[in-house]
This record gives structure tokens, sequence and C-alpha cells, in this order.
């Protein structure tokens, strides 16, 4: 799934997706979650660069980080960031990270280093590649759903789901 972690409407996809692995179980449904920047979401990349960052220093960090971006979105919109310098905002995403058990020289490495950067162009040319606008996006078995609407219930998702995981 593509998802802006500055986007509501990913934010309600998201929130879903959740509950439709714990209906399924990880074990039959397999969710991957593809970093979709859009560039209208002005603090969109340096949230995703944290929770990449948070990810590269322990694997279960970037859905810590992730869940915890997601609940407190409307901090991020552009009137609460309007005045907060890049400096700033690397310190609340790494006092975040830290709040999250992720250690801080180790995040702030990571958050700095090459690989970030390389997670997000290889996530923005896999969804070039596959025709990806907008957020959310769903794929499944590596073809888009375009019917797929973040408003939908479980009961729709189990609609399309149950046919493919039986």
């Amino acid at each position: 799934m593509f998802l802006d972690l500055h986007c509501p409407f990913s934010k309600k996809a998201y929130d879903r997706m959740k509950e439709v692995i714990a209906h399924y179980g990880e074990e039959r449904v397999q969710f991957t979650m593809i970093n979709w920047i859009q560039p209208w979401h002005p603090q969109a990349t340096w949230l995703h660069q944290a929770s990449i960052a948070a990810g590269l220093c322990e694997e279960r960090a970037f859905w810590r980080v992730t869940d915890f971006f997601y609940a407190h979105q409307e901090e991020y919109r552009d009137e609460p960031m309007a005045d907060v310098s890049r400096n700033q905002f690397f310190g609340k995403l790494k006092s975040i990270a830290q709040e999250l058990s992720v250690d801080a020289e180790q995040f702030e490495k990571q958050f700095n280093g090459a690989d970030v950067i390389q997670h997000i162009k290889w996530q923005q040319k896999y969804g070039r590649q596959n025709g990806i606008h907008a957020s959310p996006t769903v794929m499944i078995n590596g073809l888009v759903a375009g019917q797929v609407s973040s408003s939908w219930t479980l009961d729709q998702w189990k609609e399309l789901l149950d046919p493919l995981v039986a």
C-alpha cells in the first residue's frame, strides 16, 4: 500500500489495514507500506525519513514511529509547522524516536545517511514504474487495486480478500 504519513486519507487507509491484518492474521495477509511522499505535503519527506531511519535502527521501530506520526498527524500540518526550522523539526523527530525506544545517536546517523535516501528513491521509482500518482494506492499481488478506497469498511475488504486467501 502506497501511503503518505502526512495524508489524512492515507491515515484512514492505514488504520483500516491494521483491522484487516487483525482479522486475517499476518500469516494470511502480508502488508507492505511503500512510503509515498506527496509534494503538496511539505513535512512529509522528513516524516518518512524519520520512520525509515527508525526502521533501519530496528525493524519494529518503523511501525512504532509510523503509528505515532499517524496518531499525531495534525501536529505536522502547515499551520503548526509554519515557523519551525529544519533543525527544530529534526530535534523534535529525534526526541520522538527516543521516546519510542530508538537509540538517538543511531537514529541521527541513519536519518542523515545515504541508506534512508536510497530507500526513498527506490520506493518512488517503484511507484512511478507502476503508475502510482496518489496516496493511498493499494496493490494486491502486484496489481493496482483501483477500486479500493480509504473509506472502505472491513466488510468491503473481506469481500475483496476472502477469495484470495481461501
